[in-house]
C-alpha cells in the first residue's frame, strides 16, 4: 500500500510474464491526488518507450472503472 493506491502481483495470461497492478480508488475525488497518478502515468509512458531492459519498468495497459469512464 503506497500514497497513490495498492500493488498487486499477477500472472499476464497471454505472455505468461509476472506483472504489477497499481490499484487506486476514488482518483477522482481528489484533484491532488488526481494530478499525481496523471503525472506517474505521463512518466511511465515516456519510460516505457525509452527503456528496453527485462528490469525496467513498462506501462502496459491503463483499465479505468466504470464510474469515470461514466461520470457515475
Amino acid at each position: 500500500s503506497g500514497a497513490h493506491g495498492s500493488v498487486v502481483k499477477a500472472k499476464n495470461n497471454k505472455t505468461g510474464k509476472t506483472v504489477a497492478i497499481k490499484l487506486i480508488n476514488r482518483i477522482q475525488d481528489n484533484e491532488i491526488q488526481a494530478r499525481r497518478v496523471f503525472r506517474e502515468i505521463r512518466i511511465l509512458r515516456k519510460l516505457s518507450n525509452t527503456l528496453d531492459s527485462e528490469f525496467s519498468t513498462k506501462l502496459i495497459d491503463i483499465i479505468l472503472p466504470d464510474e469515470v469512464l461514466h461520470g457515475d
